[in-house]
C-alpha cells in the first residue's frame, strides 16, 4: 500500500523554506490549483509541495540560442529531412538509390524554407516595428557587411526633369541623393510675411541646478542613434555622477556667454527603407 512521506525540501533549494512554512502557503495557493491533479489537492503533503514549488523554484528563461523565426512548418519538413537523411545513410552503399536523389530535394527545400521563414520574420518585424525597435532596426542596417551579403540600402532610382529614372548604386551618391530629399533648399521666394508678428522672447532662463541635470540625463532614451561623437545615451545615463559637475560648468557658460557648441547641431538621420513602401 502506497504511503505518503512528509516533504522536507531540500536546504540549498529552498533558503531555509521549511515544509511548516510551506502549510502556511496553502491558502494562496488553493486560487492557483495547477500544480497537482485535483484529487490530490485536498492533501496537506501535496499542498506542501505544490506550495514550496511556487515559493521557491525559479521560472524558467528562454533559450538565448532560440530562432525567432523558427515556425511549426520547418519542424515538419525537418522532420521529413531527418527521416530522408537516415535511410540514405542506410543505403549509402547503393549509390544509385533514389532515396540519395530525394535527400537533395529535401535539401533544397529545407533550405529554401529557412530563408522564407527569415524573410518572412524580418519583414513582419519591420512593418511592425515602433518606437525602440525602429532604432534596433537602424543598428541591424547600418552595421558594415562581412560576408558579402546585400549592399543594406538597395539601388535608388532617381527621377530626372525629362520625366527618366537614373539608377544610384554608390554610397556617396546615395547618400547626397537622401541628403537632397529629405533637406531641400529654401524657397527663392519665402513663405512668412515680412511683417509677421512674433511672441515676445522668453525670460532670461531660471539658474539649474546638478540635480536637474541629472534629472534630464535620467529621461534619455538609453539606445537611441548617437550624433557625431558617437557616444550613445546609455553612456550618459550610466556616468551621470561623474560627468554632472563638467556639464554643469559647460551650461553654465554657454547660457553666460550667450553661445551655443556648433557640433550639438549637427544630427543624425536614420533611413529605414520598410519592404512594399516606396
Amino acid at each position: 500500500m502506497f504511503k505518503w512521506r512528509t516533504f522536507y525540501p531540500p536546504r540549498h533549494r529552498s533558503s531555509g523554506i521549511t515544509t511548516s512554512r510551506s502549510l502556511l502557503l496553502i491558502n494562496t495557493a488553493l486560487d492557483t490549483n495547477c500544480y497537482a491533479p485535483l484529487s490530490d489537492l485536498d492533501h496537506p503533503d501535496v499542498m506542501a509541495v505544490c506550495c514550496t514549488i511556487v515559493a521557491v523554484v525559479p521560472l524558467s528563461k528562454p533559450c538565448p540560442h532560440s530562432k525567432h523565426w523558427w515556425n511549426t512548418d520547418l519542424c515538419a519538413i525537418r522532420k521529413e529531412h531527418n527521416k530522408l537523411s537516415r535511410t540514405s545513410h542506410r543505403l549509402r552503399d547503393i549509390p544509385h538509390h533514389p532515396s540519395h536523389e530525394q535527400l537533395k530535394a529535401a535539401n533544397a527545400r529545407y533550405g529554401k524554407a529557412i530563408c522564407d521563414a527569415k524573410t518572412q520574420y524580418w519583414e513582419e518585424w519591420l512593418e511592425e516595428a515602433e518606437g525602440a525597435d525602429v532604432w534596433t532596426a537602424n543598428q541591424f542596417l547600418t552595421e558594415p557587411s562581412m560576408d558579402g551579403g546585400k549592399t543594406h540600402i538597395p539601388t535608388l532610382q532617381r527621377a530626372q526633369p525629362d520625366g527618366s529614372t537614373h539608377a544610384v548604386n554608390s554610397n556617396e551618391e546615395k547618400s547626397h541623393y537622401l541628403v537632397s530629399s529629405f533637406f531641400p533648399p529654401p524657397p527663392a521666394v519665402s513663405s512668412v510675411p515680412p511683417d509677421a508678428d512674433y511672441p515676445e522672447p522668453l525670460d532670461n532662463p531660471k539658474a539649474f541646478t546638478r540635480a536637474r541635470i541629472k534629472s534630464q540625463l535620467a529621461k534619455l532614451s538609453p539606445y537611441k542613434v548617437p550624433g557625431p561623437d558617437g557616444i550613445p545615451n546609455v553612456v550618459l545615463m550610466c556616468s551621470a555622477d561623474h560627468i554632472v559637475n563638467h556639464l554643469y560648468y559647460i551650461y553654465e557658460a554657454l547660457l553666460r556667454l550667450d553661445t551655443y557648441y556648433g557640433p550639438w547641431q549637427e544630427f543624425t538621420t536614420v533611413v529605414l527603407r520598410k519592404p512594399e513602401k516606396p
